[in-house]
């Protein structure tokens, strides 16, 4: 599973000219999430936090009332950090790299399940699994 992922997201990179692209800039960097963390937030612009993931975690479903409901995220992990449409990894996924974070997530570059760039639009409130992976 974690080879699978890792190769997702070298594939995803090599989909866009072989870079990854940043993540918007932040428009107010949080204070209250801290190195080595990955900080999921209800509202746009980094407020109302509602989870708290450390470079520890792989993979994690999010079940309700936490699902579908991200609107901004940003990760502090040394991992890369992707934010999937589905349960158990699967749909249309985002990255967000090491440093990176969406202020937004209403416009961000997407990826599809085949690797392949779908485009940029929205994932607000879709994201239902996660993952932090090594780069």
């Amino acid at each position: 599973m974690r080879s699978r992922l890792l190769n997702l997201v070298s594939a995803a990179a090599l989909a866009v000219g072989g870079v990854l692209l940043p993540a918007a800039p932040a428009n107010a960097a949080p204070d209250d999430c801290f190195h080595k963390f990955a900080c999921f937030y209800k509202n746009f612009e980094y407020t109302f936090k509602e989870l708290t993931r450390d470079n520890a975690t792989t993979c994690e479903n999010l079940d309700k009332p936490i699902n579908d409901t991200m609107s901004s995220v940003i990760n502090y992990t040394d991992m890369t950090l992707v934010l999937y449409q589905h349960y158990n990894w699967l749909g249309k996924y985002v990255l967000v790299p090491t440093g990176g974070g969406f202020s937004r997530l209403d416009y961000v570059p997407i990826y599809n399940q085949d690797n392949s760039f779908y485009g940029y639009n929205t994932f607000n409130d879709r994201v239902s699994s996660f993952c932090i992976l090594w780069r």
